[in-house]
Parts: C-alpha cells; sequence; structure tokens
C-alpha cells in the first residue's frame, strides 16, 4: 500500500476540542489517529454498502 503524506491545518470550535481531547484520551489515541479512525470507519461502511454486505 503507498502512503501519501497529507497535513491539514484546521481551526475548530472549542467544544469541539473538548470533546476530541476527551475522545483521545478514552481511546489513548492522538486527535489525527481518531480522525484517521473515523475516515477508515466510514470507508468500511461505504464498502460494505457497495458490496451488500452488512452496515
Amino acid at each position: 500500500m503507498n502512503n501519501i503524506h497529507l497535513r491539514l491545518d484546521v481551526r475548530i470550535p472549542q467544544d469541539m476540542y473538548d470533546f476530541l481531547q476527551e475522545e483521545a484520551s478514552i481511546k489513548k489515541m492522538s486527535f489525527e489517529g481518531l480522525i484517521l479512525n473515523y475516515i477508515r470507519e466510514r470507508m468500511e461502511q461505504q464498502r460494505r454498502k457497495a458490496t451488500g454486505g452488512n452496515g
């Protein structure tokens, strides 16, 4: 698998930052890890839909 380097610079409201901080602490992940995990879950849902699987 090829990896692409992607850097994001985003501004988020304080309440979203607090949520991410709490989720990262609970799951013992970085903010980046949380975002990648979310994208991976969505990608897998779309693949299951496309192939007729549950999801």
